[in-house]
């Protein structure tokens, strides 16, 4: 009797169970949507006020004035005129790679790259957009195309070529003390301290960028016979600078960039024997192994010239 009501309870819960499945009553989980599945509601920004609003707020802060005006110089030139102005949630992927595609050369079409991968990540974070575009989007690559120092006839050439060139001493500058071509111009007066005997540089480029550089005997020399014309030492713009080296070029049949004045100036140096670690402050970089992989060839070649040096006291 007992065995019979147990078997009769089993079988109530089981027909108790199988109702509760027919009714969706037994692990019902309230419904849920993916946020990426939910569109949101219109932005109602566009592309090109995105674009701005993307540099003023969220990367001006985080960035060199002179990073920034060059990104917001690609935007302007480069990304708008080849993107029509839309909705910012109606950006498909298509729309960028034709944009990206029609940017002429690899260094600026991976500038243009990393705007529209910055500006898109930070829009589907702030949720103003459903899907990142940028999902379908084939990375931009660039690869760079390594820099050579001038031989010490190239460097001869090209001082004899800056007679009555009004920017000789800016290009002295560069050979004196490896800057980037930016960082030459920032160089103000007061940067120049004659009493610690040494010039700070106002990097451009990375957090390690901004460095002191020794007042050499001939840069001190190059300093001292500038006139001071207000707070800058060099009054001219990047534009002016670049439009005056094409000329040499053109004139002299220069085949060398103004970035290569920089690798001279570290070439010299370790020709002469100065240690790796103080070239690379000199220079800004953020790692030994930065200068090291760029300059290698000095290196061995200088090591070949040490090694040939070598003439032990004893005979074989």
């Amino acid at each position: 009797m007992e065995t019979a009501e147990r078997f009769d309870r089993l079988i109530a819960a089981i027909e108790k169970l199988a109702g509760a499945l027919d009714r969706g009553a037994l692990f019902c989980v309230p419904a849920t949507v993916s946020p990426q599945a939910v569109a949101p509601a219109p932005s109602g920004r566009t592309l090109y006020a995105w674009f701005d609003e993307y540099l003023a707020t969220y990367k001006a802060p985080a960035i060199k004035p002179a990073t920034l005006a060059a990104a917001v110089r690609t935007v302007r030139v480069h990304v708008k005129p080849n993107i029509p102005d839309m909705p910012l949630e109606a950006v498909a992927g298509s729309d960028v790679q034709r944009a990206l595609n029609a940017i002429p050369g690899t260094r600026l079409r991976k500038s243009a790259y990393h705007i529209f991968n910055g500006s898109f990540k930070k829009a589907a974070r702030l949720g103003l957009i459903a899907l990142n575009p940028m999902n379908a989007v084939e990375p931009a690559r660039h690869v760079s195309k390594p820099g050579r120092a001038l031989t010490r006839e190239q460097q001869a050439h090209f001082l004899a070529a800056l007679k009555g060139n009004r920017l000789k001493p800016l290009y002295e500058f560069y050979l004196l003390t490896g800057c980037r071509r930016a960082e030459a111009l920032a160089v103000a007066w007061d940067d120049v301290d004659r009493a610690a005997g040494r010039v700070r540089i106002q990097g451009t480029k990375t957090a390690n960028a901004a460095r002191y550089i020794p007042l050499f005997p001939a840069l001190a020399e190059l300093l001292g016979g500038l006139p001071k014309r207000g707070g800058k030492v060099f009054a001219a713009t990047l534009n002016a600078v670049t439009c005056n080296f094409r000329r040499l070029k053109r004139k002299y049949g220069l085949t060398f960039r103004i970035h290569d004045l920089r690798h001279t100036f570290a070439t010299r140096c370790l020709e002469c024997g100065i240690a790796l670690n103080a070239v690379q402050k000199w220079l800004g970089h953020s790692r030994p192994s930065t200068t090291a992989d760029i300059y290698q060839h000095v290196l061995t070649d200088f090591e070949k010239s040490e090694a040939a040096k070598f003439n032990p006291a004893f005979a074989l």
